[in-house]
């Protein structure tokens, strides 16, 4: 025989394609599982292509408006807001700053060079649409010292003097390199409103209470500083003595 076997005259089959014994199922599950891992990995790029999409274009176009940039500017054209009588001969310079986007201002006035041993002064008026908390003297002193170029070496105990502008917060210091005496100062109230300062004397000399307190004396407001509504920080003409000494002459 040739091994082949026939059914009912039908000739040659495989038994394994008889209606009794159906083919093997692993080859229908094979292509079954391919069809869905390649559904599944272009659903999955459709996925990532969309979330890259939404990432780039987000941003740009549904992010929040971007608030205004807080920038101080020197603005030559402001009116000084005080005055100081700094004696004959005295070249102070003045410069206000401002805020455009928040109204702040600040207006520094500064006599002399604390790289020297002449006599200098710093005076740094504030004015500003909201009350900030008042920070320590000694970070205020460190960082008037620090905008005039110099570096607070040694700071004494902080004290408190009633001068005719109001009390006044203040403390002996030195600063590095300097062989000379050296001050610094708040006047107090906060608010809206402020100012504070650094002094320092002549070589030799040294400054004191009075000589802090006739400085104070020196101060007065400007018509553009009682336009501004000042006149509850610094008072007027009349609250000064007659003479004193002040550290600057």
């Amino acid at each position: 025989m040739s091994g082949i076997i026939t059914r009912d005259g039908l000739g040659p089959f495989d038994p394994y394609w008889t209606d009794d014994i159906r083919p093997p199922l692993r080859r229908r599950r094979g292509w079954l599982v391919r069809a869905a891992f390649g559904l599944a990995t272009a659903f999955g790029l459709v996925g990532v292509a969309l979330v890259m999409s939404t990432r780039s274009d987000g941003p740009s176009s549904v992010g929040p408006a971007r608030a205004p940039d807080l920038v101080e500017t020197l603005d030559p054209s402001l009116a000084p807001l005080f005055t100081i009588d700094a004696g004959d001969g005295a070249r102070p310079r003045y410069e206000a700053y401002i805020v455009a986007a928040t109204g702040d201002r600040r207006d520094l006035y500064s006599l002399g060079d604390f790289g020297r041993d002449a006599p200098a002064l710093r005076l740094e008026l504030w004015k500003r649409a909201k009350a900030l908390a008042p920070s320590s003297l000694f970070v205020e002193i460190a960082e008037q010292a620090a905008a005039s170029g110099a570096a607070v070496e040694r700071l004494e105990v902080s004290r408190y003097l009633a001068t005719s502008q109001g009390p006044v917060e203040w403390a002996e210091l030195s600063l590095a390199g300097a062989r000379r005496s050296c001050v610094g100062f708040r006047l107090l109230g906060g608010g809206k409103a402020g100012l504070r300062g650094l002094a320092c004397a002549a070589a030799g000399a040294k400054i004191d209470a009075a000589a802090l307190e006739c400085l104070f004396d020196r101060l007065t407001l400007t018509q553009a500083g009682r336009e501004a509504g000042l006149e509850s920080l610094l008072k007027g003409a009349s609250q000064r003595r007659a003479a004193c000494r002040a550290p600057i002459g």
